[in-house]
């Protein structure tokens, strides 16, 4: 597999990558060690802060032997009382089983490379791909606590 990348970094903490991986993938989401399919991925992100606010889109597309999906999401994130806590939105929507979420995000800075974070989700098919028990279920609401650092 091989990746080909473009970025652009502009005003307004602005910025647009786009990703391009290609490749032969060598087990499919089937498990099938034995079948190899040739990949292609897309994946395009752009954002920009204005102030307090930063908001980020991003979009995928890809294929695989015979199947093609696409997904799409857009975020965004406001930082309260000079960052003493920020909030977060995010919404994604993914097509092949049509899939779409929303996420409320609340956090908490610790010093400049951590955060505690906790989120609310709420995932919706058009299938019942979530397990509920020994049932399939065509939504789920999941939380996360989250202590986070990065270098």
């Amino acid at each position: 597999t091989g990746q080909l990348s473009l970025a652009y970094a502009g005003p307004s903490s602005s910025i647009v990558a786009v990703n391009l991986y290609e490749g032969i993938n060598p087990t499919t989401y089937t498990g099938d060690a034995n079948t190899k399919f040739y990949r292609t991925l897309v994946d395009i992100v752009a954002g920009a802060s204005f102030g307090p606010l930063d908001v980020n889109a991003n979009f995928d597309w890809s294929t695989e032997a015979a199947d093609t999906w696409y997904g799409g999401a857009l975020m965004a994130r406001y930082h309260l009382l000079g960052d003493l806590a920020r909030v977060s939105v995010r919404g994604e929507i993914g097509t092949d089983t049509t899939v779409e979420e929303g996420t409320l995000s609340a956090a908490l800075p610790v010093g400049a490379n951590a955060e505690l974070r906790a989120e609310v989700r709420y995932d919706h098919a058009d299938q019942d791909i979530f397990k509920k028990g020994d049932l399939g279920s065509n939504h789920q609401v999941t939380g996360t606590v989250a202590a986070l650092a990065w270098f």
